[in-house]
This record gives C-alpha cells, structure tokens and sequence, in this order.
C-alpha cells in the first residue's frame, strides 16, 4: 500500500479513526497497536481516549504479535473485540450479533466464510497473552462460534491497493 492502513483516508478521517468511532459506544478500552509511522499515528490519536502501543518489531512480526502486545498491555477482564485496521470498519448489527454470542465468536458473511471482527473472552485473551499462539488467532479460534451475518465486509481485508480502492469508492 506504500503507507500504514490505519491512516488511509476515508471521508475526510483515517481507516483508524472510523474504527474507533465504530466501536466506542461500546464504553470498553480501545487498544491501538503501531508498526510503522508511529508518531503519525500517535499524534492522530492524541485527542482520543485509546491506550497506544508500539510493535516496534512491526517489520519482522505478524498479526498475532500485535494481538500479543495489545492483550499484555492491557489485559481484558471481561469480553473484548478484535478487528485488525486493514479491514472495514465494524457495522452495528456484526457488533449487536457478536454481543449476543457467547465468546469465543467471530463474525462470518452471509456465505459463512469467517471475517473479522473477533469476540474473545478473559479466558481466550489470557492464552494468548503467555505468548501469541503458533498459527495465529485463527488456531485460537477453531472452535469459536461462527456468527453469520447479513454483512459480506466482514471478510474483506486491504492487502492490496485494488481491494481499497474498491471499498473507498462504494463506501
């Protein structure tokens, strides 16, 4: 993508920022973890209510490090909701259907692919704060509940600029 996700823009605010104004109704602690242009994106979130921490291994780790750093940083205590930046903003009706569900869940399009975001509970979250799991979270979750929803974004992810592009001029 030649920049950090997060900080793509959308309408005038970054992917980042859509993520959280998606989810702070929920009146949980946000965590954002960084890889690259850290103080960008630290100075992005100064005026918000987020706990901020740096992967600064970002160039050498994968997804599930970051979610390692997130969960020792500030361990759940009850239920929380992973959705890494590179993804859609999470909609109101995924959220509502998530809550619903009992944790582990994830959330899947209509075709019953599995998509993001991911439910967890304390339990979930502290297996994987002894060290990120080998395969990722998707291990952790192969016996998660699988929430359909009405949502086929729940499975898309911008790996390359073509599926940004594509989301940006519909959305």
């Amino acid at each position: 993508m030649g920049m950090p996700k997060g900080l793509l823009q959308l309408h005038g605010r970054s992917l980042l920022e859509h993520h959280l104004a998606s989810t702070v109704h929920l009146g949980v602690p946000q965590i954002v973890v960084t890889g690259a242009r850290h103080a960008e994106h630290a100075a992005l979130l100064a005026m918000h209510n987020v706990h901020l921490v740096h992967n600064a291994n970002w160039h050498s780790s994968w997804p599930a490090d970051s979610l390692h750093l997130a969960l020792n940083a500030l361990p759940l205590s009850g239920a929380g909701l992973i959705t890494p930046v590179d993804t859609p903003p999470v909609k109101r009706p995924v959220l509502v259907a998530l809550q619903r569900a009992t944790p582990p869940a994830i959330a899947c399009a209509p075709d019953g692919r599995a998509g993001h975001p991911v439910f967890l509970d304390a339990a979930n979250a502290a297996n994987v704060r002894g060290r990120a799991p080998p395969g990722g979270l998707r291990t952790l979750l192969q016996s998660a509940s699988r929430i359909i929803t009405l949502d086929a974004d729940v499975v898309l992810d911008f790996d390359h600029p073509k599926d940004w592009q594509r989301f940006a001029a519909r959305s």
